[in-house]
């Protein structure tokens, strides 16, 4: 049952910043430092997993949340050391991947649950994620985590490793 909490939580994150109304950026004119290239503000990042012997890399919309201990909304969720969830889109609105994590401060911890594309956390007591850098701004990190193809569950791939850097 926790676990179908930690989806439908990643899928409600992924529908509002889909949905979510934006402004659009401000155009600064050639000549100006944001005109040159600089950053506006949007949201970029990336989490990476390797899977057997391929690569898979989720860079668009990026985007994580995190819920500190004994705020209204991980009480909510039940996470009383609080909660954090990042996610990406691949080259595809199908193609996505999850990390949900019980705390909100840097690092080690268990990785109850992830989902990269078509594939899905396998029973494993050594899934954890080591958050290097957490501010309201930025996350980075590393995980390992062994993975199961969600369409055939006898094909197990160990100790997979992945990593992440998103800022907003």
């Amino acid at each position: 049952m926790e676990k179908l909490y930690y989806k439908i939580f990643i899928a409600l994150i992924f529908i509002g910043s889909i949905t979510g109304c934006k402004l659009d950026p401000p155009i600064y004119p050639a000549g100006t430092a944001l005109g040159n290239g600089g950053t506006n503000g949007s949201a970029s990042g990336y989490i990476k997993i390797k899977i057997g012997d391929i690569n898979y890399t989720f860079n668009n919309n990026a985007s994580f949340t995190s819920f500190t201990a004994g705020s209204p909304e991980a009480q909510q969720v039940g996470a009383t050391d609080g909660q954090t969830s990042l996610g990406a889109f691949g080259n595809t609105q199908t193609d996505v991947i999850a990390l949900v994590f019980r705390n909100a401060t840097t690092g080690t911890f268990d990785l109850p649950d992830i989902t990269a594309g078509n594939f899905v956390l396998a029973p494993s007591p050594s899934a954890q994620i080591n958050v290097t850098v957490l501010t309201n701004k930025k996350i980075e990190g590393t995980f390992t985590a062994d993975m199961a193809d969600a369409n055939d569950n006898t094909k197990i791939y160990r100790n997979c490793p992945g990593s992440f850097s998103i800022s907003k």
